[in-house]
């Protein structure tokens, strides 16, 4: 049996050995009942004074093992890769894309990869200039009141993927 456990706290420079002894705390068993551990998904948690991973761990299990409810552990699903399926028509013009945050340039990456030519539109300006507006700001400079995280063709450059901006909140 595969199974995830989300939200296992270890170390920086975590070992192996580290991830197993977690697993079997999380899941009360003895660390040499678990099979393979590895790991899934790891994110640094830096919110307070002790930085750590976060990380989500896959386990194989005997058959015979049984798991006490637990929500930080679920059934691993086995993922199955999504293949795009082209269309059977060729496209008379090629295909537009508006916006070159992080959807946008998948996006495109993904038509071109595929073949065709994609169109690009981005409202914002080159990085250059981008970065220049940007230090404006946050010296106050006139004529720099953009909020440049969610708004205006900025999210490609400045945007860590969460809707949030720090305009006019004193930063």
């Amino acid at each position: 049996m595969r199974i995830r456990i989300k939200n296992v706290k270890v170390p920086l420079d975590y070992q192996e050995s580290d991830l197993r002894v977690a697993a079997a705390r999380v899941l009360k068993l003895l660390a040499h009942h678990l099979g393979r551990v590895w790991v899934l998904r790891e994110a640094v948690d830096a919110r307070r004074q002790e930085v750590h991973f976060n990380v989500t761990l896959g386990v194989e299990l005997p058959e015979d093992v049984v798991i006490e409810n637990n929500p930080q552990v679920a059934p691993l699903e086995e993922l199955v890769p999504w293949v795009p399926v082209p269309g059977e028509a060729s496209l008379r013009t090629p295909p537009i894309i508006v916006g070159g945050g992080p959807a946008g340039l998948f996006a495109a990456r993904l038509l071109a990869y595929h073949g065709y030519r994609p169109i690009l539109i981005e409202q914002g300006g080159d990085v250059d200039r981008r970065v220049d507006r940007v230090k404006r700001f946050w010296r106050r400079d006139s004529g720099s009141t953009q909020q440049y995280s969610v708004r205006r063709g900025w999210a490609g450059t400045f945007s860590d993927g969460k809707l949030t901006t720090r305009a006019g909140t004193g930063g």
